[in-house]
């Protein structure tokens, strides 16, 4: 994936039919195939969070039916072709390129430098919300949620054979009064959520200890 990645040109010609599979297979290990993948690439879409422009709004797109909230968030040929797409693409391109020996090769596995791009897009987004004084988490919108979950939560928030993200609205211990769950299909039978994602019982320490973030009522 660094040979392909590093040597790719970003052109508006190019930038989708090439980075559609190029990046979509980041961390994976393997030679990126020449059409979209099905697959979760959990990766992209973890780093996508942090993403807006616009009306485009966030990566994902509401879909399900109106009493709760069910985000698709693995349509690639939609999801590839937006702007924000692109500046994903360039500032993770950007970021490898620091992680690059002399020799051209990475220094570091791919997917520790993907971990590492995770990371500091999350330090940026804490320090930012702190700042704006933006620190009632139950608040908060769904995409910033996500972020925070996908942060504390050990297994994140998505999962190889769930491709959406559910908030049902209850009553319930979480940060926010919307309870955050695996999405899937819903077909034949199948409810659109599956099971429900909760944060570590001592979420707010971690997140005051690995992010100098302090919620606030």
């Amino acid at each position: 994936i660094f040979s392909c990645s590093m040597t790719a040109k970003v052109s508006k010609k190019n930038s989708f039919s090439t980075l559609s599979y190029q990046v979509l297979w980041l961390g994976s290990g393997i030679r990126p195939p020449r059409t979209i993948p099905l697959g979760p690439n959990i990766p992209v879409k973890e780093a996508l969070l942090f993403y807006t422009k616009g009306s485009e709004s966030e990566f994902w797109r509401r879909i399900g039916p109106g009493y709760y909230y069910v985000y698709e968030t693995c349509k690639w040929k939609r999801i590839v072709r937006a702007s924000w797409f692109l500046i994903f693409y360039r500032e993770y391109n950007s970021f490898c390129q620091k992680h690059l020996a002399h020799d051209g090769n990475p220094v570091v596995s791919t997917d520790n430098i993907m971990h590492s791009f995770l990371e500091e897009k999350r330090q940026t987004f804490f320090r930012q919300e702190q700042e704006s004084n933006n620190v009632n988490i139950a608040e908060w919108s769904h995409r910033n949620l996500c972020i925070l979950y996908d942060a504390l939560c050990p297994q994140g928030i998505w999962g190889n054979d769930y491709p959406h993200i559910v908030f049902y609205e209850e009553d319930n211990p979480s940060p926010s009064k919307d309870a955050l769950y695996h999405g899937q299909n819903g077909k034949r039978g199948k409810p659109y959520w599956a099971d429900r994602i909760d944060l570590p019982g001592d979420w707010e320490e971690q997140l005051a200890k690995k992010y100098q973030f302090n919620e606030q009522d």
